[in-house]
């Protein structure tokens, strides 16, 4: 994503059946997911390398790149479950550790 850009409120079109997990590469601390509740702005998130983050896209939620010269870069992985079902695998296979 690059600098000073950004992708608009919307809903996964696939989200009920895929959980979307975002591992960042590079970015910095103006780079921010955004989750919404109708219009209202619910939790603003800056996702740090070094970790990974599922994420529930059947959420409305928008991306910002606020930097003036750093990309966004993240590692987008899909999985063919549910979140509720993803997160409920997460959290009893010891092989797999996400902070959910």
């Amino acid at each position: 994503m690059q600098p000073r850009s950004s992708v608009p409120r919307h809903i996964d079109d696939f989200s009920e059946n895929v959980t979307r997990v975002h591992w960042p590469i590079v970015t910095d601390e103006k780079n921010v997911f955004c989750f919404y509740s109708g219009n209202k702005l619910v939790e603003k998130v800056h996702m740090p390398v070094g970790k990974c983050f599922a994420i529930d896209s059947t959420v409305p939620h928008a991306f910002f790149n606020f930097s003036e010269k750093v990309e966004r870069v993240h590692l987008v992985i899909n999985f063919g479950i549910s979140f509720k079902e993803f997160k409920a695998w997460s959290q009893v296979n010891p092989l797999f550790k996400l902070p959910i």
